[in-house]
């Protein structure tokens, strides 16, 4: 009986062991904020522009997530054409990471409010969202 349970108790603490291991070596995550910081943001801070918040801002970058064939049809003046697709590619945040204002545009609500929470996750900031 002894003897059946000396393996065991190896594998087990070898089991354990590798699991400690593991654990301290995994990437928890690569967001900055935790769920209930980011829902406080979501519920307390204005990232939603509409005209005159937008005509407030101090020389934003606006930056159009729309796909290329719709901002080549109608787009915001000096607006940077940056496809949801695309949006997170070095160039673009490059872009994002300026300490301007940056102003999401879309007019697919959903799209730029996945942006806006995606980047602020991120730990970019001055980040707000304007529906065409």
């Amino acid at each position: 009986m002894k003897s059946s349970i000396r393996p065991l108790g190896i594998i087990i603490l070898s089991l354990f062991g590798f699991l400690l291991i593991v654990s301290f070596y995994a990437d928890k995550s690569q967001f900055e904020l935790t769920a209930k910081e980011m829902h406080g943001k979501v519920l307390h801070s204005g990232y939603r522009l509409d005209s005159t918040g937008l005509s407030q801002l101090v020389d934003p970058i606006l930056i159009d997530i729309r796909n290329e064939r719709s901002f080549l049809v109608d787009h915001l003046d000096h607006s940077v054409n940056v496809p949801l697709s695309q949006l997170l590619n070095d160039e673009s945040l490059e872009l994002i990471g300026q300490s301007r204002p940056k102003v999401i545009i879309s007019d697919e609500r959903i799209h730029a409010n996945e942006s806006w929470m995606l980047l602020t996750q991120m730990g970019y900031d001055s980040i707000f969202v304007y529906r065409l």
